[in-house]
């Protein structure tokens, strides 16, 4: 008989880190809620976030089916800045996991961390600057994940934002965000 990912012998499954990365084209802002400005290079989609302001974006993220469920997960913004000068750039997420559109999470989990930017090209911060979701939230329990019927499906509900206003944001210049990277452990 064979295992399906952990059933019945946990010690026999192989993991790799894989990246899921949400195109800026696929966030979505709220117009009466500090939301950034659009903006198209070419075909590249990107939002421009003030670095006087608090602005948001909002983003669902589906739980991939090969992610081994209860290990955490990375989030990072692909972004770059306006301006030629090496400061840090204050991003946060707010999520909220959901299971058959029910949300899991009494209240949303907030995540905060800056990145260092220097305004010569496309920031693709280090693994120390990665947002950390846990992983034990991010799912409807452990057999919704080993049942072969994948009937519980989980997406994780997200408000992303560049704080500018927080005194750990010290860039002067506005950030443009491209999109938005999730790493994750999963089955191979």
């Amino acid at each position: 008989m064979a295992n399906r990912h952990t059933r019945m012998n946990p010690a026999a499954v192989q993991k790799q880190l894989q990246r899921m990365f949400i195109p800026a084209h696929l966030m979505y802002g709220d117009y009466q809620n500090g939301q950034p400005t659009r903006g198209v290079s070419g075909v590249n989609v990107f939002w421009t976030f003030d670095p006087d302001a608090k602005q948001e974006l909002y983003v669902v993220i589906p739980v991939p089916l090969d992610w081994i469920a209860g290990t955490v997960a990375w989030a990072y913004p692909v972004f770059s800045t306006d301006t030629d000068l090496y400061a840090r750039v204050r991003w946060g997420l707010e999520y909220t996991p959901h299971a058959k559109g029910t949300s899991i999470a009494a209240v949303p989990i907030v995540i905060e961390g800056d990145f260092d930017a220097d305004g010569t090209g496309t920031v693709i911060p280090p693994k120390s600057q990665w947002l950390t979701l846990v992983g034990n939230l991010l799912y409807g329990g452990e057999p919704a994940f080993q049942r072969d019927d994948f009937t519980e499906l989980v997406h994780v509900a997200c408000k992303f934002y560049r704080d500018g206003l927080s005194d750990l944001d010290n860039h002067p210049g506005a950030a443009r965000l491209y999109g938005l990277a999730v790493v994750y452990e999963a089955f191979i």
